[in-house]
């Protein structure tokens, strides 16, 4: 797949490409190394490790982390989601924390589904 369609395919998923990639100092090639690394990044799961173990600043940096990554990316729905953790735990909400984790985590998922296939 050439990048040019790479590209078209992740404006269909609602990826702020062109944002981007002026980020990326328009170098198609680096943006396109790093989406395809997001594509295969399971380091949401340490998320639910955190959770689980009750260690709520590190799920903090994590989401922290992955609001970075999804932000330089593009990905602003992933994006918005981490922020509204990273908020969460700002106010010491930490149930609210995991519902939002809950809901992140599918779309996480799908989005990483999509872009494995380029």
């Amino acid at each position: 797949m050439t990048n040019e369609k790479i590209l078209q395919e992740l404006k269909l998923l609602d990826i702020d490409v062109d944002t981007s990639l002026i980020r990326f100092l328009n170098n198609t090639d680096m943006y396109i190394k790093y989406i395809k690394e997001f594509g295969s990044d399971n380091s949401i799961y340490d998320l639910e490790k955190y959770f689980t173990h009750k260690e709520w600043q590190k799920a903090f940096e994590k989401a922290h982390t992955l609001k970075g990554i999804t932000g330089n990316l593009g990905i602003l729905t992933l994006y918005d989601k981490f922020s509204k953790i990273c908020i969460a735990y700002r106010k010491n909400n930490f149930e609210e924390m995991k519902k939002i984790y809950a809901k992140t985590k599918r779309e996480y998922e799908d989005m990483c589904k999509h872009i494995a296939k380029f």
